[in-house]
């Protein structure tokens, strides 16, 4: 690691060096970037934050990361490096703490004619991501970089492949399980408004002796002869795609699949079984109207370094959720992250504007298993005003939920809701602007609002009032404070927060309170328990 970093160290300064001596068109620049996150943390067992170290000892902690990246355009290269700090972070296990720092990237890319070079560490996908994605959510403590080498070559100005080779990163080191894989897509005009994006894509996974010692353990464990298997090294997963777009329709569509691959059943067991995974979307737009169909059937796909890792580490691919990525606060409670075993999902997204200032939104979909076992279903329905000239500006809505909480939280059985919602902003002036929320979600939906027998005389955590208000002064400051109630608890879970933007810097400074709950970000999802505390973020980029 030493080397490594001090080998990136100089070449920024041979790179600084090299541009003193060019005249301005032939210099190099350099940019980055820091976001810096610290928490403060304040004991409450009654809502659950407590009985772990954070909140028992610790009371701080935070992580950071810095970034520089040198570009030479007229050499068409660049490099970057990245040191990563994590001081009792909880973003990967919210109960136990994680230290560390170092280097946690760098990167060197060359472009030599119509080759493209870059070796260290790279994000980058196949298709959607079905077989291969490696891609970074800092918020939610995912960083799935590859470190290794990958290359691209333009055969033609409409046909491009690149491969890669390489190891998954974890932290500051890597998994030890090998893959690499490589694409080929193109890009066609057949006729006047017709065009044709196909391609496909392979990825081959090769297990570390160490992960195969395991696997090998834990199957001769098994006192059935007909649960054992013979584990192989090498899985194989491969995706046809393709994009037609012609007048004012868009149709994509996917088929993946997996050679056999030792993956671990709901019960807990490991299997040894292949997989495939269909995905499709169609749509169509004109003005004032906009319409999206998206379906995916999916059985057995887990793709990760080896069945050792679970959650959110270790994983090659990314399956998107067919559910509305909701905004609101309420409704993105109760979240559908994909079933990676066994999963047959749709959803419609209709978008109408019949006047100027008048849009309705609505939103359909639904989640289940092959053989038919309900898991999330959601209607969504929202009307947005905006009066030509008029300082407000309303959006007013129902969000409708069947979530099954003993699949995706191991716990409960059904919730079912009802969350009608606003959302008010009044600008004042140019730059003052007042932003309001207000949302009740009901639980039992069917017993309370519909007279109908429930079994369950209380779902989850029952019944919520969520109530924001902001205010902004652009384009400076904002100040927010929201509260999110729980009658059948007499519950407050409140925050505060204060914001200062000047350029491309901001910080936050919040009080914040949060329940238990699944927390989303881009379709990706992980349990978090309760928080009581302080909150600090900065975010500057040069």
């Amino acid at each position: 690691m030493k080397q490594i970093t001090l080998l990136i160290l100089s070449l920024l300064m041979l790179f600084t060096q090299t541009s003193s001596a060019q005249n301005d068109a032939g210099k190099g620049y350099f940019s980055g970037d820091l976001m810096l996150n610290a928490n403060f943390y304040q004991r409450d067992s009654i809502i659950g934050a407590a009985g772990n170290p954070f909140y028992d000892n610790l009371l701080t902690g935070g992580e950071s990361w810095f970034t520089v990246n040198y570009t030479k355009p007229d050499a068409d290269l660049s490099a970057g490096i990245r040191f990563d700090a994590f001081l009792n972070s909880n973003i990967f296990n919210p109960v136990e703490p994680v230290n560390g720092m170092g280097i946690g990237y760098w990167y060197i890319k060359k472009k030599i004619g119509k080759l493209d070079l870059q070796a260290g560490y790279f994000y980058d996908q196949f298709g959607t991501g079905v077989i291969f994605r490696a891609y970074e959510l800092r918020p939610l403590g995912i960083d799935q970089a590859i470190k290794g080498v990958k290359a691209g070559y333009e055969l033609t100005d409409k046909i491009y492949v690149k491969a890669f080779m390489g190891k998954l990163k974890n932290r500051f080191e890597t998994y030890d399980p090998m893959i690499m894989g490589g694409s080929i897509e193109g890009n066609y005009k057949l006729g006047e408004k017709l065009f044709l994006s196909p391609g496909a894509a392979i990825i081959n996974r090769t297990m570390d002796q160490s992960s195969m010692d395991n696997i090998v353990a834990t199957i001769e464990a098994y006192d059935d002869l007909a649960d054992r298997f013979i584990p192989k090294y090498n899985v194989y997963a491969y995706s046809f795609y393709n994009s037609l777009s012609f007048k004012n329709i868009n149709w994509f569509v996917e088929y993946s699949a997996k050679t056999r691959d030792v993956l671990v059943d709901l019960q807990g067991k490991l299997i040894d079984t292949d997989g495939h995974t269909a995905y499709t979307s169609l749509s169509y737009s004109q003005k004032g109207f906009g319409i999206t169909f998206q379906g995916k059937i999916t059985d057995n796909f887990t793709f990760r370094t080896s069945p050792n890792e679970t959650f959110l580490r270790g994983m090659i691919n990314y399956l998107p959720s067919l559910s509305k990525q909701n905004s609101f606060r309420l409704p993105a409670r109760y979240a559908a992250v994909t079933q990676e075993l066994d999963e047959i999902a749709w959803q419609a997204d209709v978008v109408f504007t019949p006047k100027k200032g008048l849009s309705i939104s609505a939103n359909v979909s639904d989640i289940k298993t092959s053989d038919g076992e309900k898991l999330f279903r959601e209607y969504y329905l929202d009307v947005d005003f905006k009066k030509k000239k008029a300082p407000w500006h309303a959006i007013v809505g129902v969000d409708w939920q069947d979530y099954n909480q003993l699949v995706y939280q191991q716990e409960g059985h059904f919730v079912h809701t009802l969350t009608p919602f606003v959302e008010f902003d009044y600008k004042f002036t140019r730059k003052k602007s007042l932003r309001l929320e207000a949302m009740y979600m009901i639980t039992e939906r069917d017993r309370k609002v519909f007279g109908k027998d429930d079994p369950e005389e209380r779902q989850d955590l029952g019944d919520w009032i969520f109530g924001l208000l902001e205010y902004n002064i652009a384009p400076k400051f904002s100040f927010s404070v929201t509260d999110m109630y729980n009658p059948d608890d007499n519950e407050h879970y409140y925050s505060a927060l204060v914001a200062y933007t000047k350029r491309a810097n901001r910080m936050t400074l919040s009080y914040v309170k949060q329940v238990s709950g699944v927390v989303c970000t881009g379709g990706v999802c992980r349990f978090e328990p309760a928080f009581s505390g302080a909150r600090f973020s900065l975010t500057s980029s040069f």
